[in-house]
Parts: structure tokens; C-alpha cells; sequence
């Protein structure tokens, strides 16, 4: 497997089970299982759960501006662009 493979499997396990579970709740193992690697690979990839935190927080952040991004483009009237923004943020915090 690829590098930047690995990378987004460890990404994408971290995702779905700080979700579920919580960041705090959710250790190296779990992520490890969850994504299919060894921790080798998972230290190869980060030096500690910090930062993979701030990779999935970063990786969220990017996700959301190119969301509002492609609303913003639409050829509908500002009003409802605006709305369907302020309606996308609000799911993230319920």
C-alpha cells in the first residue's frame, strides 16, 4: 500500500470513531483496528494521537470549505445560499 494510502485510512478510522466514541475514548488500538494497520504503520504516519487529532480537525475544516464553496457558487438567490450554509453549520454542532 501507498503512503498517502495509509495516511487516509488512519484518517478515516479516526473519523468514524471519534464520532462514535469520542476523542478522548478512542486509543491507537482501536484506530489501528479500525483502519486494518499495525501501529508501525500508525507511528510511521504520526507521532502520537495529538496528531491525528489535529489532522481529522484539519481535514473536517478543509471538508467544510469546499462545501460552502460549492453553495456559494450555485446560481440560486444569496438569501438561500446563506441559509443553506447557516443550516450546514448547524448540523455539525447538533
Amino acid at each position: 500500500m501507498k503512503k498517502i494510502h495509509h495516511r487516509a485510512l488512519i484518517i478515516s478510522a479516526a473519523r468514524k470513531l471519534f464520532w462514535r466514541q469520542g476523542i478522548s475514548n478512542s486509543n491507537v488500538h482501536q484506530i489501528c483496528e479500525e483502519a486494518h494497520i499495525s501501529r508501525m504503520t500508525f507511528y510511521r504516519e504520526f507521532d502520537n494521537k495529538q496528531q491525528l487529532v489535529n489532522e481529522v480537525i484539519l481535514d473536517i475544516y478543509n471538508e467544510l470549505i469546499e462545501t460552502q464553496k460549492a453553495i456559494l457558487e450555485k446560481p440560486t438567490p444569496f438569501i438561500e445560499r446563506i441559509n443553506e450554509i447557516v443550516f450546514l453549520e448547524s448540523q455539525l454542532f447538533c
